[in-house]
């Protein structure tokens, strides 16, 4: 079917782009040896993308004609399709927010508090939350230190241009100043992205 060939080659060029990408930045990070920022909106969109592709593709699969009796083939769709309202359903008020890669606790607390005291930001810290006093809104951020990884934002959209302000400031804390850097990270990015290409190929044959 055309239909199937055109996802078929749409969903391995973007698995091929997504663990390029990944390898990059693994490479990036470990000879730059600081933190990689970046909007989540990237990563969503690009697991979206992915997951949507191979939905379409399973079920083009489940109702073609010459469907073989597969167990796995007849709930993939199912599968992809909770996976993909999950996604949704859990980034949906990440989608203006920032991740960061490549840090630990005090990394990531170091650089926030020094954005906020330059941008003049009075803020008062819990422990899951930042409350920006000046603006009057919550600064929500999660950090996995052992991974390495933290997301932030704020749920009030109307402070996107506040939020990246505070993103900008840390990116550039984390260029010109000598921070702890979470090497791990950096390399499962690596693994992570030489399997999903070398899955892409074997796939494609």
């Amino acid at each position: 079917m055309i239909l199937k060939q055109i996802v078929l080659y749409a969903l391995g060029l973007a698995t091929v782009i997504f663990g390029g990408l990944s390898i990059g930045v693994g490479f990036f990070g470990l000879a730059k040896r600081r933190p990689i920022l970046f909007p989540t909106l990237y990563y969503n969109g690009f697991v979206l993308l992915i997951f949507t592709l191979g939905l379409i593709l399973s079920f083009v699969q489940f109702f073609s004609p010459r469907r073989t009796s597969n167990l796995f083939l007849s709930v993939a769709p199912f599968i992809l399709l909770i996976l993909i309202a999950w996604l949704v359903f859990s980034s949906r008020r990440q989608t203006s927010g920032y991740m960061i890669l490549g840090i630990y606790d005090d990394t990531f607390r170091d650089a926030i508090t020094h954005a906020l005291k330059k941008l003049n930001l009075s803020y008062q810290e819990t422990i899951s939350k930042i409350k920006l006093v000046s603006l009057n809104v919550d600064l929500q951020a999660q950090v996995t230190s052992w991974i390495g990884v933290a997301t932030f934002h704020i749920k009030q959209p109307q402070h996107s241009e506040n939020l990246k302000n505070i993103a900008d400031t840390m990116s550039n804390y984390y260029e010109h100043k000598s921070v702890k850097v979470n090497s791990f990270t950096f390399a499962s990015c690596i693994v992570i992205g030489v399997c999903v290409i070398a899955l892409a190929l074997i796939l494609k044959k």
